[in-house]
């Protein structure tokens, strides 16, 4: 009897999780395509990777589905590790993949906003960035990272694994041979940022050290 009270529980659970997934990757996609059109804008849009949101949900259907499975084929009634163990770990993963499907870092000719769903959404300048810091991660588990900074400390954006940072990068090279912040609304260092915005022409510039005294602005 209580396992048919728990196959019923967790088959309605993972129906929702289902839904829940599926909808979190499609709004996560139709936004990717959103960005790509933005680029004509002049607006560059960077989210967490789709490998990362497509492991995030096979990791939290294979624990809800795993369960209800054991639940079928065994006669287990309410067993600590499957279920209370399965629940957690369902739980926290659901945390983490709803948070990076929504974390977003979008750069426009206003300055850059960083939004997730569970802080506050910042904005700061383009020219408030001041000091631009790569870190080497010699971990082959963990990929490098890049963390752009004010004079005061504030964390404007950060990327990890970098590849989402090159029009950022892009715009402080930019700052850096011409002695000023790019003016995303010219079409001339637009066309420039997007010449630049790939891995060979930005990493060689910030990969050794730390690069700082960059901000026209004290925030």
């Amino acid at each position: 009897m209580v396992n048919t009270i728990m196959i019923f529980i967790w088959g309605a659970l993972d129906s929702v999780l289902i839904y829940k997934v599926l909808r979190t990757v499609v709004t996560y996609e139709l936004n990717r395509r959103r960005d790509k059109k933005l680029r004509a804008e002049a607006v560059y849009v960077i989210r967490t990777n789709r490998f990362e949101i497509a492991t995030y949900a096979l990791v939290i259907l294979s624990f809800a589905i795993g369960v209800y499975i054991i639940h079928l084929g065994e006669d287990v009634g309410f067993h600590f590790a499957f279920d209370f163990i399965g629940l957690g770990m369902t739980g926290f993963f659901m945390f983490f993949f709803w948070n990076a499907a929504g974390t977003y870092t979008k750069i426009s000719p206003e300055g850059i906003e960083r939004g997730e769903p569970c802080n506050d959404t910042v904005f700061f300048p383009l020219n408030a960035i001041d000091t631009v810091s790569y870190d080497n991660n010699t971990d082959r588990e963990h990929a490098d990272s890049l963390h752009f900074y004010t004079k005061s400390g504030k964390l404007v954006a950060e990327f990890c694994p970098v590849f989402g940072s090159y029009p950022l990068l892009a715009m402080t090279r930019f700052r850096i041979e011409n002695d000023r912040w790019p003016d995303i609304s010219n079409p001339e260092d637009t066309a420039q940022i997007n010449a630049w915005a790939n891995r060979r022409s930005t990493l060689r510039y910030f990969r050794y050290g730390k690069i700082s005294g960059l901000a026209e602005v004290d925030m």
